[in-house]
């Protein structure tokens, strides 16, 4: 029987030797997680996208394109805009890039306050 090889292992082998590759998932994963929140928070919100977009002055089609994780053409003036048609704050971080290594026999310890729920866990950065 051959040995079975972690996925996770080779994907971050084959993004430590293509940094293109490294930037594209990366990018790729930075719109995904913008579509998914101003999606999220118009649903939240009640609003259709035609909706959101009158109150945010532009136009339905825009915010159909915004919240395509395919669009790449985000434009800071725009989310602001829909953030403040959706009484939100709009948030940027600069996060450190990860390290794409291969790790054997992750152990992930978890305290019991986080458990118990006393300890609030973001994932702003890790989920990029």
């Amino acid at each position: 029987m051959s040995k079975t090889t972690n996925f996770a292992d080779v994907l971050r082998a084959k993004l430590l030797k293509s940094p293109n590759l490294a930037h594209a998932v990366e990018n790729a994963a930075v719109n995904r997680h913008i579509a998914s929140e101003i999606y999220q928070a118009r649903n939240d919100a009640g609003l259709t996208q035609k909706q959101l977009a009158e109150k945010a002055g532009t136009t339905q089609s825009v915010i159909a394109r915004v919240e395509n994780a395919d669009y790449e053409g985000h434009s800071l003036s725009t989310l602001k805009k829909i953030s403040n048609a959706l009484n939100r704050r709009l948030r940027v971080d600069f996060c450190a890039r990860p390290e794409y290594r291969p790790v054997l026999n992750e152990t992930v310890e978890v305290s019991s306050e986080w458990l118990d729920g006393e300890v609030e866990f973001s994932t702003a950065c890790n989920e990029l």
